[in-house]
């Protein structure tokens, strides 16, 4: 059993990140979440027995099986204790049972032995968790480790630790990607201003955090999933909103800022309309292809602005604020402005260097820099260790200021939940274009909503509208 108790946490120039932390973890999956910056990472170091040199303050116990922690010598935690990231150590050797069940179920046969330099970050995260399985630890720590992902490989990965779990050991799960986590998840810790809460995984719901695509079906059901369009109107129906069929959504509006013709892009097919406040999203069954085909229409409108190493340099290297007016100089508009973006979506970060946010928020800061670069931004894997909340701010943000967002992710679910319109791409050809409800069958991978429920209706914007039950007596005749 893993206990950790009262534990407090000050780290320099943030403050105090952990309060009085308490929380207990059996054989099973605790996952741990919280906005972006909650201090889930810094919990998962504190356990595996990791000394930052940036905590100043420490306080609590953390037992695992009756002993502390911060007595055990390092060579008795590291066989205790696994951590898995976005990268393996080194080539996978491991032969056991349960490590080769996890390297056929997450599709890693070819890459036995190989080096991890010429892994994609999807392979290189399903690399390192088939590690951790390998080491044998009883107790498995998982750091975001779905963010890298796409959501094929979400789905297995998850199913890997739910498998693993089940076999007896303790996995303590930080991830913002719930979704997945929460089908395998036994409890859940919610961290919020510092403070810990936590409950059985049936239990938990979040005011902090957004619900879940899964989460919003089971509130509207009251079943977890329609299994036709006839069942969700006559589930609606007998609550006080009833379904009518949805007119077409009209094209978002404000003016057309570029119409680009596919073939600059050796993408073939009709003109390509990049709209004020609209979200395009960009994707592939090979995520390679659809950040090239993002890159290469984004440079078609927005030929000058800023490139995502130099903004990762930038929060490295320098505080938020010299970072904002650096980049505000160079996208030759008024000085302050992506600071007061900043602001608007992280709070009050200017003083602060880059390297001191958490991973999460780095990505955040890194999205924010990137609309500096005039109306039309480029996105590339945005929401990266990002909690759905700050992703979401950041969203309707970028639309009150009437920017055009060209988004490349191989987070398909993110991609259905941000985005107005959706392109796939397959071998630099469009073969697919319409709104994300429309081209769901045409996705790489569909949601996580419609894999959790093979051959069940998932109702969205294009199937029914809501609406106060007075004033839909009269389109009954229509439902």
């Amino acid at each position: 059993m893993l206990e950790v108790e009262s534990v407090c946490v000050d780290i320099s120039r943030v403050g105090r990140v952990l309060d009085d932390v308490t929380m207990s973890a059996e054989p099973g999956v605790t996952v741990v979440t919280g906005r972006s910056g909650c201090g889930s990472t810094t919990l998962l170091r504190l356990i595996a027995g990791f000394h930052d040199r940036q905590v100043v303050r420490r306080q609590g116990v953390i037992r695992l099986s009756g002993r502390r922690i911060d007595a055990m010598s390092h060579a008795e935690l590291r066989p205790q204790v696994a951590v898995v990231g976005h990268r393996p150590t080194g080539p996978l050797g491991c032969n056991d049972v349960e490590c080769d069940s996890a390297i056929e179920q997450l599709g890693l046969q070819e890459w036995r032995g190989r080096p991890v330099a010429r892994m994609s970050a999807c392979e290189a995260a399903r690399m390192a968790l088939a590690e951790g399985i390998g080491s044998g630890a009883p107790v498995l720590l998982l750091d975001q480790l779905l963010a890298p992902m796409t959501s094929k490989w979400r789905s297995r990965a998850a199913a890997c630790v739910a498998q693993m779990a089940r076999a007896g050991r303790i996995v303590v799960w930080a991830e913002h990607a719930l979704d997945y986590a929460l089908g395998a998840a036994d409890s859940v810790v919610e961290i919020i201003d510092g403070h810990a809460r936590q409950v059985t995984a049936s239990l938990w719901s979040s005011t902090n955090l957004p619900p879940t695509p899964l989460q919003e079906i089971a509130a509207r059901s009251g079943e977890g999933v329609f299994t036709s369009p006839e069942q969700a109107h006559a589930r609606l129906a007998a609550t006080a909103l009833t379904a009518v069929p949805s007119p077409q959504l009209q094209q978002p509006k404000g003016p057309v800022l570029a119409r680009v013709d596919p073939a600059a892009l050796r993408l073939s097919g009709g003109l390509i309309d990049v709209r004020a406040g609209q979200v395009l999203g960009i994707v592939a069954h090979e995520p390679v292809q659809a950040h090239r085909a993002a890159r290469r229409l984004a440079a078609t409108v927005r030929p000058r602005g800023v490139n995502d190493h130099l903004l990762h340099a930038l929060l490295r290297q320098t505080s938020v604020q010299r970072a904002c007016d650096m980049v505000d100089r160079r996208a030759d508009r008024p000085i302050g402005e992506s600071m007061e973006l900043a602001n608007e979506v992280l709070g009050p970060v200017g003083a602060r260097r880059g390297v001191e946010h958490s991973e999460g928020q780095q990505r955040l800061l890194a999205d924010v820099l990137a609309c500096a670069g005039g109306k039309v931004v480029l996105w590339v894997d945005p929401g990266w260790a990002v909690d759905a909340a700050s992703g979401d701010h950041l969203v309707q943000v970028v639309r009150r200021r009437g920017a055009s967002v060209i988004m490349a992710s191989r987070d398909v679910d993110l991609v259905a939940r941000w985005c107005d319109r959706v392109l796939v791409v397959d071998e630099h050809e469009v073969v697919a274009d319409g709104r994300p409800g429309s081209v769901v069958a045409d996705l790489p991978y569909p949601p996580q909503v419609a894999q959790m429920f093979p051959g069940g209706h998932v109702v969205g914007a294009a199937d029914v509208a809501l609406i106060p039950r007075s004033k839909a007596e009269g389109s009954r005749g229509h439902a």
